[in-house]
């Protein structure tokens, strides 16, 4: 039986796992069930209250998202709307989507979330995987994912950590 840390733990890497489009969406949709609640349970302030606020900071968290037009290693251009390249994506870049996803991604997932293509993801995170970054791991249906554990510990690993002696 799982404890209570490793099932929290599994609840926000699951939602770290959203992309923050979906956070931010995630956020209208309380303020709306905010504000319909207030016309259905006109008798419980607080239920309402709570949605509004719990929504309104959601957004408020996520509010760049609308404005940038956010994408990994994309940025909008504001004069034609369309999504272009920003520039080299960067190792940090990769490692911070990868702890984003919940610390397991794969090419296809880079590929789609920035501006490489398949192959470029794939090329990356095999140069990563050769500086120790990852490790590479085949899943059941055969997929190759990139796992960055290794370097990205767990809650519990931060919890359970141990005090250094003096040097």
């Amino acid at each position: 039986m799982a404890s209570w840390i490793e099932k929290t733990e599994h609840f926000f890497q699951k939602v770290r796992a959203l992309s923050p489009e979906t956070k931010y969406e995630i956020g209208n949709a309380v303020v709306v069930a905010g504000i319909c609640s207030i016309f259905m349970f006109p008798g419980y302030p607080g239920l309402w209250m709570s949605m509004l606020i719990v929504g309104s900071i959601i957004k408020k968290r996520f509010r760049w998202v609308k404005k940038k037009g956010y994408r990994f290693g994309h940025r909008k251009d504001k004069r034609r709307g369309q999504t272009v390249k920003k520039g080299p994506l960067t190792d940090e870049q990769i490692v911070r989507f990868a702890r984003i996803k919940g610390g397991v991604i794969t090419p296809a997932e880079l590929a789609l979330e920035t501006s490489l293509s398949v192959e470029e993801a794939e090329e990356r995170l095999i140069k990563l995987h050769s500086k120790g970054f990852n490790e590479i791991k085949v899943s059941d249906k055969g997929f190759v994912v990139y796992d960055f554990h290794c370097v990205l510990p767990s809650l519990d690993d931060k919890i359970n950590a141990k005090k250094l002696d003096s040097f």
